[in-house]
């Protein structure tokens, strides 16, 4: 089996081999053996499994899966107190198959592999987030090399398994560079262990800040090395830019999230996985009426020509967000077709198909509503009620109807009040409240900070019998989309900024009509559309959504505005925040595909102190990132 730059092989005994790297993946015929002695034991995993809350390793190409596998089944013999979080990168991905026939002969170990396999994502770039254990035991995968990974990682690791092809084969992974990249994610006393012993890899991590040790080797071989990371007076690059820095606010007293659509209850799941109860107001006492409310919602990536951050977001968000469905046992009709009559996306398509396992269908006899498409594996029709609703279950989280017609500070909590004169205390506030974030943060600052604009959008009902004539119908999408609604079908939607009217209109309709022909050129005549939905979705200038901590304005414009713009990053001091408020909002017509995986990200921000975004990504996430534009520039 190969890709474009790498093939692979089996040993006689089993054991995958790289014909690109000339090497093993392990020693062959014991390779669990030796994952165990060299890293697990090398590191005192299950020791320090017993000893703390938290236990983060790092780990230096994901391979086969086999290091992973090993730190699990020892958390899985532990007492299972400690959250185990495990970080690893991997240029040359393996194939499901192929990793599957890796795995096989590690009979202890077919339960988690099974699991691993089940849950890996279908795509081969980005970063993917991935739970285990309810959430006691969680795999971060970035796909890349390890620089360009770690270099975007906020992550700080308590102990590392350094396990790259041999440093002869594989000079990429074992440098200066990246022994640098390795201690600027250590913590003073963070361990590493390797099978090497290579003397310019001893010396190199040495320089980088760690007290090594050469060891006996596994299995026969002489030396292998073991080390701990003693910074001593050495200073090392941060890990954000000042304004961006990640800060943990642990609540003290029950979050409030107002809005009770996708973002707003995927808050409160989140929430609820960390034992934290929370409570969501709404205008509605039920959940998804607004923007969420649709009888039929899509979860589906944009692919993109060159990759950008909309496309790594969207597919990293579907690939979570049907784990998610599988997860909670939530019905999903899977697969949508991108559809392309013009022939316009051929290179898209191809790379789409090459970097996220989708499918570029070619020519009609294939696929007879257009002359090529693109059958997206990340993708699925739901119920967005539904799914909100299974949300809240989860949750467990307190709706409570209202109104908010102020927040105010005061003192260490915010004061959120209500049209019914009722005000709520918390130290910890969410707006996740679509189209209305906008207003609401204006009341707070006084001022709109974080260019939010109102879409309107209006779909069509059609009834099953107007579309009789054509059988088997796929879920599609197009300038519009189609997609099956029971016996029925759901089409839409237009596209309307700053447009308040909630009204359903027969221009809208007509608009609507002549794309359902666009998609079924054969269909006769014209249909009369008369029933529908209109909503108001909530976007973002640049079309990303805004999700992390507030900044404090005053603090910001008087640290990084004016003459200090021209400050380098590193002179200037870190931002402030106010504190205990966030946003979650700007998802446009992607909420199910994104919202999930940003309240995952945000709430390990709040709880934790730490993102697995990658920097780069969380910066164009940032609510700060549209005052740090206006400032850095002006």
């Amino acid at each position: 089996m190969s890709t474009d730059e790498n093939s692979w092989s089996f040993t006689e005994d089993g054991t995958l081999y790289s014909k690109k790297f000339e090497d093993t993946y392990f020693m062959e015929g014991c390779g669990l053996e030796e994952s165990r002695e060299i890293f697990v034991q090398g590191n005192r995993i299950a020791g320090r499994l017993e000893q703390e809350n938290q236990l983060v390793i790092g780990e230096t190409g994901f391979g086969t899966g086999l290091n992973f596998l090993a730190a699990w089944d020892t958390w899985r013999k532990s007492s299972q107190t400690c959250r185990l979080i495990f970080f690893t990168c991997e240029l040359y991905p393996l194939e499901q198959e192929l990793q599957r026939q890796a795995l096989g002969p590690y009979d202890e170990l077919a339960e988690l592999a099974k699991t691993l396999l089940e849950r890996l994502p279908k795509a081969k770039q980005g970063f993917h987030l991935i739970d285990f254990e309810e959430g006691q035991v969680q795999l971060l995968l970035m796909f890349g090399d390890v620089k360009e990974t770690f270099s975007e990682c906020s992550l700080r690791a308590d102990a590392w398994f350094l396990d790259g092809f041999a440093p002869s084969g594989n000079p990429e992974m074992w440098n200066d560079d990246v022994f640098r990249l390795l201690a600027n994610h250590s913590r003073e006393g963070t361990t590493l262990a390797t099978f090497t012993a290579a003397g310019f890899v001893r010396r190199g991590l040495m320089q980088a800040g760690f007290a090594m040790e050469k060891v006996p080797g596994f299995a026969g071989k002489r030396h292998r090395l073991n080390g701990k990371f003693e910074p001593g007076t050495r200073r090392f690059a941060k890990l954000e830019l000042p304004w961006y820095v990640l800060k943990q606010q642990v609540p003290q007293l029950e979050p409030l999230i107002i809005g009770a659509g996708i973002a707003g209850t995927s808050l409160a799941r989140e929430f609820s996985k960390k034992g934290i109860a929370s409570q969501i107001l709404d205008l509605s006492s039920q959940v998804a009426q607004g923007a969420s409310g649709n009888r039929r919602g899509m979860i589906m990536p944009l692919f993109t020509q060159h990759g950008n951050h909309q496309e790594m977001l969207t597919v990293c968000g579907a690939e979570y967000s049907l784990r998610l469905l599988q997860d909670l046992g939530i019905e999903s009709e899977p697969h949508v077709y991108e559809l392309d009559d013009k022939c316009e996306n051929s290179q898209l398509y191809e790379n789409a198909e090459k970097r996220h396992g989708s499918a570029y269908v070619h020519g009609e006899e294939k696929f007879p509503f257009a002359k090529q498409a693109l059958y997206m594996q990340q993708s699925a029709v739901i119920n967005p009620v539904e799914v909100c609703e299974a949300f809240l279950r989860d949750s467990q989280a307190q709706l409570i109807q209202a109104d908010v017609v102020d927040i105010q500070r005061e003192g260490e909590v915010w004061q959120v009040e209500l049209a019914d004169g009722q005000n709520l205390s918390t130290d910890t506030l969410i707006i996740a409240a679509g189209t209305k974030t906008r207003a609401l943060i204006e009341k707070i600052y006084g001022e709109s900070i974080l260019n939010l604009s109102s879409l309107r959008g209006q779909v069509a009902h059609i009834k099953g019998e107007e579309l009789s004539a054509f059988t088997d119908l796929p879920n599609m999408y197009g300038e519009k989309y189609l997609l099956r609604d029971g016996e029925d079908f759901l089409l839409g939607a237009t596209y309307q900024e700053d447009d308040e009217d909630p009204n359903l209109r027969a221009n809208d309709f007509a608009e609507l009509a002549k794309a359902l022909k666009d998609l079924l050129p054969d269909l006769e005549g014209e249909l009369e559309l008369t029933e529908g939905r209109t909503a108001f979705r909530c976007k973002s200038k640049d079309y990303l959504p805004v999700v992390g901590p507030m900044p404090d304005l005053e603090y910001f414009r008087e640290t990084y505005g004016g003459n200090k713009r021209t400050h380098a990053a590193s002179r200037l001091p870190e931002a402030e925040y106010m504190p205990g408020l966030f946003v979650a909002s700007g998802f446009g017509s992607r909420g199910f595909t994104t919202a999930p995986l940003c309240a995952r990200m945000l709430v390990e921000e709040i709880i934790h102190g730490h993102s697995f975004f990658p920097n780069d990504f969380r910066r164009h996430l940032h609510p700060a990132k549209f005052t740090i534009r206006e400032l850095r520039r002006s």
